[in-house]
């Protein structure tokens, strides 16, 4: 979100109460996850007879309370990085070179450091209340010449280097696939209920996330963890170990510490998501947007003022939701935007009028955007076709390069001449220009530029009455443009090397997010216009609507077209196969709405041959 929207009247005014309430509920609810991931912690094999005790013997000390309302106050702190890198429809780097790019600009650094060092520092307090080997920063030394100095802990630095680990890694994940969007949703539901029902979907996937990292950070602690040892224990002020404490490990070892690691990622990923969904949940409720205001400094606030693109684009989505709401179940809604305005002098449907200049806009401007995506991907496809094909040819034809052909640069050859004799090199040998058995061979080529080198010859053009003389050598002349080919070539070679295109080449399913990133919108567009229609059959007493039906089945229709040819999108990704999926069943309960409820009176309306026939599929249910 811009910095000019944070002066929007509903960011200042709304957003961020409901933002304040979220993280307070993120500050509640951090105490019974907190509880539970002690009750797993203090699991142990040797001692689960006592494992209840142990807990209890924690949970009822003072140090363990404080340390919650730490952990917890740091988790709500979460909810203000949301506020700051909250995104609603987002522009997707369409390769994985401005992915990097993206990752490295200095708001991002700062959120990817800031995330790093809540979880180090949730994973350091942890350490706190469950005792055993990772609660001190530093012991004794095991060497016997060391035996004064203090050593680093490793477990200590393991466990919360993973913490860091994880904190990291989850905030690159999220700026680079855009994963904190807001999603808003066509039907309401509880915040409890909704956080209830999504709960085990959320622990699964925090413990799988979970898994993965920790794989990924045993190899590379194991290669270069040291390294990282080395220099927090400089920084710390301690000696660290002589013997690298996971290359020694037995797999006995390993397994209560993979255990420990395992359970912390998944409580710091799960604290994480559980902050995003309430802050999403609080964020994208429905706004109650007034209609008409008698109060000047209200005039802003009005629900249809708030769908033009000069909002915020958060503001625009509540507005959009809103309205479509608004049209299913009110119907004195409905009738305040069939009713003509008494404010100017024709009377004109002014409410009406700026609902179809805000949602019919958005749904041509959707098709043209199907179609320009659709129209790059054939002309693409065809250069590629284009260039197979043509490389293909030259080495059949034995053509290694274009270099080798521009030595010999030839006007006008005769083919046929050339083609009766192929064994004879004459054509090409310099030194038998002169012979008069070779001069008479060339007698049909109307010009031969001679094969000696550019710059230390001039070519000397033969007609069909001059004889061929030998070239003097005279230096050519500078070529202005040698330096701008020459880099031109450069850049073309450098496009076909393996690790530019890996960087370089266009990610399909991001071009798609990217063309449906206001998928919300353009569902809500069409179910205000389709619903407002089928109302306006038994609600539109001055016949408002009929204006603009035409126009309005038209631009469904061809947005149906276009989304047809657009093709089946590919179920590998699967996020991008519901958005197509979805719109293109929204479009069709549009026009079916439509059409049940004007029926055969639709034949009137002036359409297009084309768009009649698909209306007509819609009216006999073929479709």
């Amino acid at each position: 979100m811009g910095k000019s929207h944070f002066d929007h009247w509903f960011i200042k005014e709304e957003l961020k109460w409901r933002s304040v309430a979220s993280a307070f509920w993120t500050f509640m609810m951090t105490f019974p996850v907190l509880a539970a991931a002690v009750f797993v912690f203090t699991i142990h094999p040797g001692r689960h007879i006592f494992m209840f005790f142990d807990f209890i013997s924690i949970a009822s000390t003072i140090k363990t309370w404080v340390i919650f309302l730490f952990i917890a106050f740091f988790a709500s702190m979460l909810v203000c990085l949301h506020f700051k890198c909250f995104k609603v429809s987002p522009i997707f780097p369409v390769h994985r070179f401005g992915i990097f790019t993206k990752v490295l600009k200095p708001n991002n650094l700062i959120h990817i450091f800031i995330s790093g060092g809540f979880s180090s520092l949730v994973a350091h307090l942890f350490t706190k209340i469950v005792p055993g080997r990772y609660s001190g920063i530093y012991n004794q030394c095991s060497d016997e010449n060391e035996n004064l100095k203090l050593c680093i802990n490793e477990f200590w630095f393991i466990f919360v280097f993973f913490g860091f680990v994880v904190g990291v890694t989850n905030s690159i994940i999220l700026i680079s696939c855009q994963k904190n969007t807001l999603t808003f949703l066509h039907v309401q539901e509880a915040r409890f209920l909704f956080i209830k029902c999504k709960l085990p979907c959320i622990i699964t996937m925090s413990a799988a996330k979970s898994w993965e990292y920790f794989r990924h950070f045993v190899v590379g602690y194991y290669l270069v963890g040291f390294v990282a040892r080395d220099l927090v224990a400089v920084f710390l002020g301690l000696v660290a170990n002589k013997e690298y404490l996971l290359s020694v490990w037995t797999i006995y070892q390993i397994i209560p510490v993979a255990w420990n690691l395992w359970l912390l990622g998944t409580f710091l990923l799960l604290i994480w998501e559980l902050s995003w969904q309430l802050f999403n949940i609080y964020n994208t409720q429905d706004y109650p947007f007034m209609f008409d205001s008698v109060f000047p400094e209200d005039q802003n606030k009005l629900l249809l003022d708030n769908l033009n693109e000069s909002n915020p684009p958060a503001v625009q989505n509540l507005a959009f939701q809103s309205l479509s709401i608004a049209v299913k179940r009110n119907a004195s809604k409905r009738q305040q935007i069939f009713q003509l305005s008494h404010k100017t002098e024709n009377g004109r449907p002014i409410w009406w009028n700026k609902v179809v200049e805000n949602c019919l806009p958005r749904i041509q401007h959707l098709t043209e955007s199907i179609i320009e995506y659709q129209t790059s991907q054939d002309q693409w496809q065809s250069n590629r076709k284009v260039s197979s094909t043509s490389s293909e040819h030259s080495n059949e034809s034995g053509i290694t390069s274009p270099a080798s052909v521009s030595v010999f640069k030839r006007r006008d050859f005769n083919v046929s001449s050339y083609q009766a004799d192929t064994t004879n090199i004459s054509y090409f040998n310099v030194s038998s220009l002169n012979d008069t058995h070779s001069t008479s061979r060339i007698q049909n080529v109307s010009t031969l530029a001679v094969p000696t080198p550019r710059l230390w010859t001039s070519p000397t053009k033969v007609g069909k009455d001059d004889t061929l003389t030998q070239t003097s050598f005279v230096p050519a002349p500078f070529q202005v443009g040698v330096f701008q080919k020459r880099w031109g070539y450069f850049m073309q070679n450098l496009k076909t090397l393996s690790i530019v295109q890996y960087f370089f080449k266009p990610i399909p399913t991001r071009q798609l997010r990217n063309l449906y990133r206001e998928h919300f919108i353009y569902k809500c567009a069409m179910q205000i216009l389709s619903y407002l229609c089928a109302a306006s059959v038994l609600e539109d007493k001055f016949g408002i609507v009929q204006g603009h039906l035409h126009e309005i089945i038209s631009s469904l229709i061809e947005l149906l077209v276009a989304s047809e040819k657009l093709g089946k999108v590919s179920p590998s990704s699967t996020y991008v196969y519901k958005l197509h999926v979805g719109l293109r069943n929204e479009i069709k309960a549009s026009l079916h709405r439509i059409t049940d409820a004007y029926g055969e009176s639709l034949k009137s309306v002036n359409l297009s041959q084309e768009h009649r026939r698909r209306l007509e599929g819609f009216c006999s249910y073929a479709e």
